[in-house]
């Protein structure tokens, strides 16, 4: 059965939520994926990825900038590199920023054009950490979206038991 409408994606999703049934995820899986069955891919992990794959065609599939992040971050494997996540693909329309600066509060409003400060739109969040310090500063840094360069990442890549989503 080919699972490529809609309502018989929904319906398949239901049914997987506490399937067991191997031979049931395995028969399922080509119609997902390409690629063969990972080696030693646990049955949880079968069920989860076939899962993951329903809901990405139900929902549209992962941001463009996200799906960039990854293959870079991928890519980069071990290597000590830190990649940067863009700002716009974190940070959705309505969702607030919050900023004490020197006592006081500062709020900025993400919307679809930019970012909303003080009832003015700006196109860099730069633009508004400049406008509040009066020096050129990295807004994403100034808002706290990304680390200081002196925050140094555990030297660990290892995933310990209960990192990954069930």
């Amino acid at each position: 059965m080919s699972y490529h409408y809609k309502k018989n994606l929904v319906a398949l999703l239901s049914e997987l939520e506490h399937c067991e049934d191997r031979k049931r995820l395995v028969k399922l899986w080509p119609e997902f994926y390409e690629q063969p069955i990972p080696k030693g891919l646990s049955t949880k992990l079968l069920r989860l990825a076939i899962i993951y794959r329903i809901k990405e065609k139900l929902n549209g599939g992962l941001n463009p900038a996200i799906r960039k992040y990854l293959f870079q971050l991928a890519k980069a494997n071990n290597k000590a590199v830190q990649l940067k996540l863009p700002v716009k693909s974190i940070l959705k329309p309505g969702s607030h920023l919050i900023r004490q600066w020197h006592g006081e509060t500062y709020q900025v409003k993400i919307v679809e054009n930019g970012y909303e400060y003080d009832g003015n739109v700006y196109k860099s969040l730069s633009e508004i950490a400049r406008n509040i310090t009066g020096i050129h500063l990295n807004g994403p840094k100034f808002f706290g979206l990304r680390k200081p360069a002196n925050v140094k990442e555990p030297k660990s890549n290892l995933i310990k038991q209960g990192d990954l989503a069930t």
